[in-house]
């Protein structure tokens, strides 16, 4: 009888699972774009009459100033452009830009499929280097290279992106002549920002490896194991990768949800044609409509990030799924 029932009431326990997480989804998404919208409010002064004395270089007539807020829509009252703005944005819709020509998902999308191969390859080598550089120190335990890797690690945690990256386009583009300081958003121009990137996200990472893969060297499977005449690159690859990859995906999983506001410094440092260049060319410009875009954006990615790690975590981990069957 219990056998019947843990057998049909799993799946209802996955549907229900499934629904919770899709109603959390929409309410943190409902929230988080009402709250990206009424960013506008904190927009000081008329935004029509500051993107026209911009554009013209003096003070804008009334009729000029009329006219453009009725482009822009600011001539509706608040809770109606929210309305518009919600159901919009439903659809992929975000209006329209108010400092560049154009319809703010036309402009976003593009530079969303160039921020996500920038941001793979980031993830890719940070991921690799920091699996390496912490299970490495952890194998080398108060030794040189155990000191080296962590005094290494806190100091690239210090120095900020933007100088790394500006040491890396004076010496490694500019005087080396490789990659190009202007990209075209190709994966083969991201991997010098990416690796700029990875190497920089990783510095944060090696710490929590070692301490991890300290925990599972220190263990009785571990000793149990080299007892048993077990070497240990056999040992890092049976027991404590697979440990390390699975407690450090929490780690992962802000890394991966984060991207989108993670890549902006090294998008501006590097030009790159993402959308984190394009947010911090907008902020420059108060072009609210995509700032609200790329705030709603970034909180569904770092949602979907999150849960996604968490979905390989349970499929790596088969604890996990003895306790959710």
């Amino acid at each position: 009888m219990s056998w019947r029932h843990g057998v049909q009431g799993h799946p209802l326990l996955m549907v229900r699972a499934a629904l919770r997480w899709f109603a959390t989804l929409a309410v943190l998404v409902l929230f988080s774009a009402v709250g990206a919208f009424c960013l506008e409010l904190l927009v000081p002064g008329d935004p029509a009459a500051t993107l026209l004395a911009s554009q013209l270089g003096r003070q804008p007539t009334p009729e000029q100033l009329a006219a453009k807020r009725a482009e822009l829509g600011l001539d509706h009252p608040f809770l109606i452009r929210l309305w518009h703005w919600l159901a919009g944005a439903w659809h992929g819709n975000f209006g329209r830009s108010w400092a560049t020509p154009g319809n703010v998902g036309a402009l976003i999308w593009p530079r969303i499929a160039a921020t996500a191969r920038l941001g793979f390859v980031a993830l890719t080598v940070a991921l690799v280097l920091a699996l390496a550089g912490g299970i490495g120190a952890a194998l080398f335990r108060e030794r040189l290279l155990d000191r080296v890797l962590r005094l290494l690690a806190a100091v690239l945690a210090c120095v900020p992106a933007f100088v790394l990256g500006v040491l890396v386009i004076q010496f490694v583009i500019v005087r080396e002549g490789i990659g190009r300081v202007l990209a075209d958003g190709s994966f083969q121009a991201a991997l010098l920002p990416g690796t700029l990137l990875g190497v920089a996200i990783a510095s944060g990472w090696i710490r929590p490896v070692r301490a991890i893969a300290l925990d599972v060297l220190s263990s009785g499977t571990v000793r149990t194991a080299r007892a048993r005449g077990a070497t240990w690159p056999v040992i890092v690859q049976a027991h404590v990768l697979r440990t390390v990859l699975v407690e450090f995906l929490p780690f992962v999983a802000i890394g991966v949800g984060s991207i989108l506001g993670a890549t902006v410094v090294v998008e501006v440092v590097f030009s790159w044609p993402g959308v984190g260049a394009f947010a911090a060319d907008a902020a420059l410009h108060r072009d609210m409509p995509v700032l609200a875009a790329f705030v709603l954006l970034s909180v569904i990615a770092f949602r979907l990030g999150k849960d996604s790690m968490r979905a390989v975590g349970w499929m790596l981990d088969p604890r996990r799924r003895s306790r959710a069957a």
